[in-house]
């Protein structure tokens, strides 16, 4: 969680690529004002904060994640926020599977955005959290002692898993 938050903070607020330019929404552009957009709402500058927080799209997406595991809050669209407060309290187990989690739905909004440059592909929020779910669970069948024919269990109560890992493999 240090070194991701910490590379998260960092880059938040700055564009996507370095020197003053976002990645751009269209493929092989020369970078101009409009491509420097986000590609989702081409409002606002494509900058890591935006795509992963503010975009309402992703917004949703996490809002989302709250709900499936039981938190009720109301939050600044800040990364600070979505990485910190589902930490305090949680059990060793439970960070750990939120960490799998977290990047599953970082991962899942940037093949998305990805999709929608390279393939024109429409973004849809309950179809990224679904994607992000289903990711997150092959990681930990692939990283940990569960069993895949518990995905169903997965989906409608991921802390039923939470309370079957033991050890992670190393």
């Amino acid at each position: 969680v240090s070194l991701s938050g910490a590379l998260f903070f960092r880059a938040r607020s700055r564009p996507l690529l370095g020197g003053g330019s976002s990645i751009a929404c269209q493929p092989n552009a020369i970078s101009s004002r409009s491509e420097s957009l986000c590609c989702f709402c081409n409002e606002s500058e494509e900058d890591l904060q935006h795509l992963m927080c503010s975009y309402k799209l992703t917004w949703e997406v996490w809002m989302l994640c709250f709900k499936w595991w039981g938190f009720s809050v109301v939050i600044n669209r800040d990364p600070s926020d979505l990485l910190l407060l589902p930490w305090i309290g949680a059990s060793k187990a439970t960070k750990v599977v939120l960490v799998v989690v977290w990047a599953a739905i970082c991962w899942s909004i940037w093949c998305t955005r990805n999709s929608v440059i390279f393939d024109k592909a429409k973004a849809n929020s309950n179809k990224v959290f679904d994607i992000a779910q289903t990711r997150a669970f092959e990681w930990m069948v692939a990283r940990a002692s569960i069993d895949k024919r518990e995905e169903q269990n997965w989906i409608s109560n991921p802390q039923s898993i939470v309370r079957q890992i033991g050890h992670v493999k190393h």
